[in-house]
């Protein structure tokens, strides 16, 4: 009994002895007219940068930087509440929608942690859909000009059967491609701007495209060739997971949303006025079809 007691006690002294130890994750670094400024607080700022930018903060007088950051940080925000600024209604929808976002955001991770994609489930979807994760290379060739009234002449060539190689030759003011009848090489999807690349994939092999505005002028490009190479799988594997875990997450939110009673008012969604303060056309967006 007595060994019992004393025993008690012991855990008692033990429990109150911890409770006395600070946890240095909640120290107070720095204070601000009373507002602390925590090692949490620190170390959650952090986490926004990047692992190369965390290391410039990393040395004594680095850790000072960013808690002097910090400070300013608090200086500016207590000076935002004291003149009222987060009463405001704008403040309050902009932390509505923040808020909503990061709980999308938090329900995703949740759902990448508790059903995770395997390498097994990737590599399935992966084959599934390779085409998807392919990258399209083309063969093409080009006649540069500088104004627009020789593009449409050189069109106009174009279309009475004049061919591209020999007008490349003879007009195209990038002389490089120009000894080659215009060729230009292999040209990959993503590395192309977006202009040029669009007008390629909406064309067929040997077709030509409108004229392009480019850096030199215009530009009238040939599809000579297109082939489709498949990246390996370790290549795009955490591109696979991604886009497995959005599907997997959407046919969740479907599954949830054909269980919820969802009422809508379309009369009054067609009504609402969608102009804006500082846009430069005033009045509702209307639909002329």
């Amino acid at each position: 009994m007595l060994i019992s007691r004393a025993q008690n006690r012991f855990e008692n002294l033990r429990q109150q002895l911890i409770s006395w130890i600070p946890d240095p994750r909640n120290a107070v670094l720095a204070r601000v007219d009373g507002h602390n400024i925590r090692a949490s607080d620190f170390k959650i700022a952090l986490e926004d940068l990047s692992v190369n930018e965390r290391k410039r903060f990393e040395s004594p007088q680095g850790r000072k930087r960013w808690l002097e950051a910090l400070i300013r940080q608090t200086i500016q925000m207590t000076a935002g509440e004291n003149a009222g600024l987060d009463q405001g209604e704008e403040f309050q929808h902009k932390l509505k929608r923040f808020r909503k976002s990061l709980l999308i955001s938090e329900l995703r991770k949740r759902a990448r942690i508790e059903s995770p994609i395997s390498d097994a489930e990737a590599r399935r979807f992966y084959e599934k859909h390779i085409r998807d994760f392919s990258q399209i290379e083309i063969e093409a060739s080009h006649i540069v000009l500088k104004e627009l009234t020789e593009a449409k002449r050189a069109e106009a060539l174009l279309k009475r059967g004049k061919p591209f190689a020999t007008l490349a030759r003879a007009m195209s003011l990038d002389r490089a491609t120009a000894k080659k009848g215009g060729k230009m090489g292999l040209l990959k999807q993503g590395q192309m701007n977006l202009q040029l690349e669009t007008a390629l994939l909406a064309i067929e092999k040997g077709q030509i495209t409108p004229i392009l505005k480019s850096a030199s002028g215009y530009e009238i490009v040939k599809k000579d060739g297109e082939s489709v190479v498949p990246q390996s799988f370790d290549a795009v594997k955490e591109q696979v997971r991604e886009q497995l875990e959005s599907e997997r997450f959407g046919q969740w939110v479907n599954r949830l949303r054909a269980a919820k009673k969802i009422e809508i008012d379309d009369k009054t969604l067609q009504a609402l006025d969608l102009s804006f303060s500082g846009d430069s056309s005033s009045g509702p967006i209307t639909n002329s079809n």
